[in-house]
């Protein structure tokens, strides 16, 4: 699968604070392919928990509260947020924390993190810092 970075079949990076992928018909194509992605920065190598800017503090919020609603950590609902998507994406972790990996397999089975369509764009249009549609 082509992508910005040359090359077929390599990580795209995809993240609650990157989605540029949105515009860009990278994920259309996976779509169209039924080629899922593997990604990469997934949780954007920790940065949305520290960014302080309008657009992190805004994004990180949210993640918070959807998760205080459905009993998950930011991170768990970033994740789920990312596997909703009709790509399918995969998940490529960097991590070598445990605690991370365990949140990160609970976020991938499918009964224990789970986002109605309404917090899915609510954690978009906070990534985008507008409506969509």
């Amino acid at each position: 699968m082509p992508n910005p970075g040359g090359g077929v079949g390599r990580e795209i990076e995809f993240a609650v604070a990157h989605i540029q992928l949105f515009y860009d018909g990278t994920l259309d194509q996976a779509q169209r392919l039924r080629m899922p992605p593997m990604i990469w920065g997934p949780l954007g190598g920790g940065r949305i928990f520290t960014r302080t800017d309008e657009r992190g503090t805004r994004l990180l919020q949210t993640l918070k509260k959807i998760g205080s609603q459905i009993g998950a950590a930011p991170d768990q609902v970033a994740l789920a947020w990312i596997l909703m998507h009709p790509a399918r994406p995969l998940p490529v972790l960097g991590t070598g924390r445990l605690e991370r990996m365990r949140a990160a397999v609970a976020a991938v089975a499918a009964e224990a993190i789970e986002l109605d369509r309404q917090s899915w764009f609510e954690i978009w249009e906070a990534s985008a810092g507008h409506e969509v549609p």
